[in-house]
């Protein structure tokens, strides 16, 4: 009766009840001092998680020492204890549940704010006889008088579904052929008080000679039901699988124990994607550490503890010179210390090579020098009888062998020896079973071999002694330990070896490279990790918020990683552990920062669509000088002073920052060509204004298609934030399109890993993983992710990210481009639409969630509203709409409005053919109107013709004002206009700008009513239509130091 240790199984998203990777964590509790009332720990604990106060919580049955801890004379109790992070734990001190019986096994479950208990209890003389009570408490620890619920029911383990649907799994014991066989039952409740039991019972039959006790359970995604259960007089650890959801009178058992060492009792508790264990650790053990250590980490069973506990009475480890006479002055050495630290045993301290045959006897508390032993060694015991009366006493193990009967003359056993292989572990048991002497650690049911006097190398194995045997007036108790160097070497076991040592990865973590402060909930992590037998490459790591790493998972170390605090402004800390191959996990390290609210007030804004207010940074994903592409970026200032800008190119040979900084007036237009920075090149853009005021900025594409006489182009509103999630609605590698996926990843020491998922029209969803380095842009060809399909896109990323998502068609003749949006909302609104003049108009829409959708969408036209009857989008889909064969409107220039049941993404295409082949443009829409709108982009010379396209959503009249920009912020434009009711209107640039470049800025002037605005522009051929582009525009909703 020793402690419990906890595993945790990293393979849980396999087969549960594939558990090789179930791996050793910690020491979870262990016994309390020999006068305590849990000197010996008992069995099954129960463990759950209190989401109320973010705690782990544990309860457990122990009791006092006693000369025979027989079933008839032993009392236990229920103790408690509770951990921050489920590996380290704090015992609560007395017992929290003591009703003069022998209770155990305790099984707990929380209903709403109250524990409900379930105990094994022997509560009469006769034994067994196994009842069950019920105990409740609202904190844990003061706990309601019991009463039986249950009688004939040992080993509870009760699963809640719900209010009126309780389950008890129980050992029963029934009588087959004179002995008892203990098979589990099961029984249900409306209460958890009266129980009816199954009538199938029972559901795991027992096997005779077995003791099949129920651990613990859990119901997965598809609710299937786990449950693990031990029995048998070795610890035998079985694990079965419900064979129809939702049912727990059907198991399907495993044919082999699923973890077959010296433990027992594996209580399940589900963290995160992890299965992590609670084992009763049933012996010692002394294991040689990769040949440099030697430890016995718990103390044997019974009358003895090794640690230097004041003992009266019973006997310690001593101390034996190699002649084996005793050597007093080593009689009070440890062999571990009170406090639980890892000091061991040495057996050679002077660090000698010994020879073959000869002797090293138990010494100091020190460590063993790792160059002592470079072979495989002989570990020896012996014991001795404490008491006066030596008859029929025997060791319990092996009576019927004269070498284990005690010598009379010096009270001592002979010495009993087993081969130990370096790594392997030898144990000290109890075992409890007379037909058992010997066994190998890791490989129940190996016939007993007696391996008393001289070694034979061919019963190699690791050894196993009862020290509970058969006694009259006394008992034996290990007396002494000592080691032989071995002659030859051990046989190779065909078990696997243990840890090669139990020390974890040391490691420190850092954010923002140790600042004191940040105004961004979004951080980077610096870590480091090192442990003294694996490489970094085997090191895995935990983040989290919480120190109790609540739902963290283990993922590969690495040295750097983005992450976000959580719970608002304040002191922050984020807490990192590294796990080694081993399974032995560090404690917590950590680092605080104080997350505060920024002075700028740019970063103010938190309403939807937060990537498009405007702001002194912009983000631009495409952009390409090169392959035919002419590019130009468009900035506006709508200040009413100067600004500075800074413009950095990410290209994939690092970046390139334009010299020199371009200057722009107030209330101007700037117009950037980076072909006369850069060349031919692939790349994305960041622009900066040095004077911390907003500015907006677009870029624009052109190129002539193969074939073609015409100039076609497309543009996109830049960004002002990267983001780890965006979604766009359009995309096709079908009807002859080739979609490209533009990812900027502007962070400077992270690459991006990311995850896109294409939801396919009438198909559902694929997702395809990327890798975009850091500081850089990376194109991805949606054909060749999915083949030929029409598709919307979702992009998911480790770090934050910018994507844009460009199209082409007929060789290029066409094409259109759009920056994604991060925020599905339940409104969505598109400013431009045309469904005459040969122009068709396409609405784009994507369901990004995993249930259907209800989709309704209105036209606003001139003349009023046109809604659409309701349509519904199953989950993770794409749903096209061509205006002009589904709607019947009285104006064909429109504005849209699309609404879900649930957070929807909504863009338009629009499609037109002016005899010279057909041209495209598209933009993505937003989820709210706002009350003004900053287009950087606008022309009415060069043979470009500007429109601006402004939607009313309200239900009132809406005033607004129109100013276009100049390059030099002279010959400015203002004029103001009403746009009625629920409609849109179009104004073009030329009538009141003509023969011009120019930015525009539209805000509305009524109090209440925000508006939603686009700008088109058009060019070549007889009509100026030859070629086009459509973007949305930047916003504000509030004047912010003067501007709006």
């Amino acid at each position: 009766d020793n402690v419990f240790q906890l595993y945790d199984n990293f393979a849980l998203t396999g087969q549960p009840d594939n558990l090789d990777k179930v791996s050793r964590v910690g020491t979870a509790l262990t016994p309390g001092l020999s006068t305590a009332w849990d000197a010996l720990i008992r069995e099954r604990m129960s463990v759950l998680y209190d989401s109320s106060d973010s705690t782990y919580k544990a309860w457990y049955s122990g009791h006092e020492w006693h000369n025979d801890p027989g079933p008839d004379e032993a009392t236990s109790d229920i103790g408690y204890a509770t951990s921050a992070d489920g590996i380290t734990w704090s015992k609560h001190g007395d017992a929290v549940m003591d009703s003069g019986w022998q209770d155990q096994d305790p099984s707990v479950v929380k209903v709403g704010n109250t524990f409900y208990m379930y105990v094994e209890t022997t509560d009469r003389p006769a034994w067994p006889s196994l009842d069950t009570y019920r105990y409740t408490s609202l904190d844990g620890i003061n706990w309601s008088a019991g009463a039986m619920v249950k009688d004939q029911a040992g080993t509870p383990l009760v699963w809640v579904e719900g209010v009126n649907s309780w389950h008890m799994l129980y050992e029963d014991m029934v009588t087959r052929g004179g002995a008892n066989v203990f098979p589990i039952n099961h029984a249900t409740s409306a209460d958890g008080i009266t129980w009816i039991d199954d009538a199938s019972n029972p559901v795991v039959p027992a096997e005779d000679g077995i003791d099949s006790c129920p651990d613990g359970i859990y119901k997965d995604a598809s609710n299937y039901y786990h449950l693990y259960y031990h029995g048998g007089d070795l610890p035998r650890n079985v694990y079965a699988r419900s064979t129809f959801p939702n049912n727990l009178t059907a198991w399907t058992t495993m044919a082999k124990p699923f973890y077959p060492r010296q433990y027992e009792s594996f209580v399940p508790l589900k963290v995160g994607n992890e299965m992590w264990f609670y084992a009763w650790n049933t012996g010692a053990y002394l294991h040689l550490e990769n040949e440099y250590d030697g430890i016995l980490p718990n103390p044997p069973y019974g009358y003895g503890y090794t640690d230097g506990r004041d003992l009266s009475g019973y006997s310690r480890f001593k101390g034996y010179d190699a002649g084996n006479s005793l050597n007093t002055s080593k009689w009070d050495k440890k062999i571990r210390s009170g406090d639980g630290s890892s000091a061991a045993w040495n057996f050679n301290p002077d660090g000698i090579e010994i020879s073959p045959g000869e002797e090293e006897s138990v010494q100091s508390a020190s460590l063993l020098s790792k160059a002592t032993f470079t072979g495989d060694i002989i570990i020896e015991i012996r014991k001795k009888l404490i008491g006066n009366s030596y008859a029929d006493v025997s060791l319990g193990t092996c009576a019927n062998d004269a070498t284990d009967i005690i010598d009379e003359a010096g009270g001592y056993t002979e010495w009993h020896h087993t081969a130990l292989k370096k790594g392997y572990t030898w144990m000290y048991n109890q075992v409890n079973n007379p037909s058992s002497c010997i066994r190998r650690a890791n490989d129940v049911g190996v016939t007993a071999t007696n391996i008393s006097g001289d070694f034979d190398p061919g019963e190699a194995t690791q050894g196993v002694f009862n020290d509970h045997g058969n006694y009259r007036g006394g008992q034996t108790v290990v007396d002494s330990v000592r080691v032989r160097k071995y002659a030859v070497a051990v046989p190779t076991y065909a078990v696997n070896a243990e840890e090669e040592t139990t020390a974890p990865p040391s490691g420190s973590i850092s954010i923002n490279s140790g600042a004191a402060s940040t105004t961004s909930a979004a951080v980077q992590l610096t870590l480091s990790a090192s442990d003294p037998f694996d490489s970094a490459s085997l090191i895995q790591m935990q983040i989290s918020n919480s120190s109790a790493f609540v739902g963290a998972l283990w993922e590969p170390y690495v040295t750097s990683r983005s992450w976000t605090l959580e719970g608002g402004y304040g002191a922050r800390t984020v807490y990192a552990r590294f796990k080694n191959s081993r399974g032995y996990v560090s404690g917590a390290k950590e680092d605080a920062i104080a997350y505060q609210a920024s002075t700028n007030p740019w970063d103010s804004y938190t309403g939807p669509n937060g990537e498009m207010h405007i702001s002194p940074t912009w983000y631009l994903a495409e952009g390409s000088t090169d392959w035919g592409f002419s590019d130009y970026i468009s900035v506006v200032n709508p200040n009413s002073t100067p600004v500075t800008c800074k413009v950095t190119y990410m290209t994939t040979a690092g970046p390139i920052v334009k010299n020199p900084n371009p200057t722009i007036p107030a209330n101007a237009q700037l117009t950037i060509n980076p072909a006369d920075d850069l060349g031919p090149k692939d790349f994305s853009t960041l622009v900066e204004c040095l004077e911390n005021k907003p500015i907006a900025v677009d870029r624009t594409m052109t190129w002539i298609g193969a074939g073609q006489t015409v100039e076609e182009g497309h543009n996109s509103m830049g960004v002002t934030k990267p983001s780890k999630e965006w979604g766009m609605a359009e995309g096709s590698s079908k009807w002859g399109f080739e979609t490209w996926l533009l990812i900027q990843n502007p962070n400077a020491t992270t690459d991006a890993t990311v995850t896109v998922t294409y939801m396919i029209e009438g198909e559902g969803p694929k997702t395809v993983n990327h890798n975009v380095p850091k500081a850089s842009r990376a194109s991805f060809n949606m054909k060749d992710d999915i083949g030929e399909k029409d598709a919307s896109i979702k992009v998911e990323s480790n770090v934050p990210v910018i994507p844009e998502r460009a199209m082409y068609r007929n060789n290029r003749r066409e094409g259109h481009d759009s920056v994604g949006t991060t925020t599905p909302a339940t409104n969505y609104y598109l400013a431009e639409g045309c469904a005459g003049y040969g122009f068709t108009t396409y609405i784009l829409i994507q369901n990004p969630n995993s249930t259907p959708t209800n989709v309704d969408v209105t036209y606003m036209t001139g003349a009023g509203p046109v809604p659409v009857p309701t349509f519904s989008m199953p989950a993770s889909s794409r749903k096209t709409i061509n205006v002009n064969s589904t709607a019947t409107l009285p104006n064909p220039d429109f504005s849209t409005r699309v609404h879900g049941s649930q957070p929807i993404i909504a863009e338009r295409a629009m499609y037109w053919d002016n005899g010279t082949g057909e041209s495209c443009h598209d933009s993505i829409g937003l989820a709210a109107p706002h009350r003004a709108f900053y287009l950087p982009d606008g022309q009415s010379s060069a043979g470009r013709d500007t429109w601006t396209l402004v939607q009313n959503p309200n239900d009132t009249p809406t005033e607004v004002e129109i100013r276009y920009l100049t390059p030099t912020g002279a010959g400015n434009v203002v004029f103001y206009e009403y746009i009625p009711a629920s409609s849109r209107m179009s104004f073009e640039m030329k009538r009141d700008l003509p023969n011009s470049r120019a930015a525009i800025v539209v805000v509305s002037q009524t109090t209440g009513n925000n508006i939603m605005v686009e700008r088109s522009m058009y060019w070549g051929g007889a009509d100026q239509r030859g070629g086009g582009t459509d973007t949305v525009g930047g916003f504000m909703d509030a004047t912010m130091n003067g501007v709006l």
